[in-house]
């Protein structure tokens, strides 16, 4: 529970308060699990990032990382079993589908650093999520649509309100947030370009937001 702080009291204790905001008590790491280092961790050292960064590193914290190691002690923590965390995410074990090599990737690497901070600060002797052997990043293969598949789609979407956001999307690529996001400023009318500079995304508590992509 986190202490009360009072207000215009000179002799309030400023590191007892921060401390009790904190999940591991009078900083015991060593009695403190991966869940508690990582709440500690987003808490305390994740003020300088972007917060669409932070937010992701929730989602992936939440949904991935204490899910099947929130309960290892920090310090017990072991190469074997980041690597078998890993190899779980790979095979969909646990999870409703096996993730995609870019999925795993981003995160092993948030782990990597949440444990690396660790390390920095003497909290654990190494980082386990070194040297980890991470799936290989497959191309997938590019199926174009075809010229009598794009007439049949043009002409399903004819009187649809939103025609000309699907076309956009047909003709640019562009993303679903970064769709959602689009804007008539975002058109230049005499150059017949498109300047993409933010996207719509979602947190992990359901709430949407804008990120800016450019600038």
């Amino acid at each position: 529970m986190p202490l009360k702080q009072p207000e215009n009291d000179p002799t309030f204790d400023v590191l007892a308060y921060m401390r009790s905001l904190s999940p591991i008590p009078d900083g015991k790491y060593e009695c403190a699990t991966v869940a508690d280092w990582t709440v500690c961790w987003l808490l305390h050292y994740c003020s300088g990032i972007k917060e669409s960064t932070k937010m992701e590193y929730e989602k992936i914290v939440q949904q991935h990382i204490n899910r099947v190691l929130g309960k290892v002690l920090l310090t017990e923590l072991s190469h074997e079993d980041v690597q078998l965390f890993i190899n779980s995410l790979n095979m969909g074990i646990g999870i409703d589908n096996k993730l995609s090599p870019k999925s795993i990737k981003n995160i092993h690497g948030t782990l990597h650093i949440c444990l690396k901070v660790a390390v920095d600060f003497g909290y654990i002797n190494a980082n386990p999520a070194d040297k980890i052997i991470l799936p290989k990043k497959t191309t997938p293969e590019i199926v174009h649509l075809e010229p009598e598949i794009l007439h049949d789609f043009f002409g399903a979407i004819k009187n649809h309100p939103k025609r000309l956001l699907f076309i956009v999307s047909i003709f640019t690529g562009m993303r679903e947030g970064e769709i959602i996001a689009f804007t008539w400023d975002c058109v230049r009318f005499d150059t017949g370009d498109i300047y993409l500079y933010r996207q719509l995304s979602q947190n992990v508590y359901g709430s949407f937001f804008c990120i800016h992509l450019i600038g």
